[in-house]
Formats: C-alpha cells, structure tokens, sequence
C-alpha cells in the first residue's frame, strides 16, 4: 500500500513517463504505434514472465496481442 505521498509521485511519475513516449514517438503514425505498443507489452511479458511488478502502471495498461 502506498502513502499519500507515494501515490502523488507515482502518479507524477506516470505523467513523465507518457510525456517522454508522446516526445520519442511523436513521428509515429497511428499504426506504427499501435504497433510499437504491442511489441513492448509482448517484450515486457517474455522478459518477465508476465509478473505485474515489473513493470510501470502505464506500460501494465498496454496488453500483448
């Protein structure tokens, strides 16, 4: 369980996280994205043998295809 406090970071830290991506990816079409997401979420999966504590509240929003 997370305090009050941590809630806030973790929050902020999630808003960082998307602002980078929109950044890095901003050249990507619609599709290519989609695309790139999927192949994230299906690298994170494999490498962490799908535990949910690896990985941010962001990226665990994304789901393999």
């Amino acid at each position: 369980m997370l305090t009050e406090v941590g809630q806030r970071r973790l929050r902020a830290a999630a808003a960082a996280e998307q602002h980078v991506e929109e950044e890095l990816f901003r050249s990507l079409d619609d599709s290519r994205r989609s695309l790139l997401t999927q192949l994230h979420a299906l690298l994170r999966v494999d490498l962490t043998g799908g535990n949910e504590h690896c990985g941010s509240p962001t990226s665990l929003d994304r789901t393999a295809m």
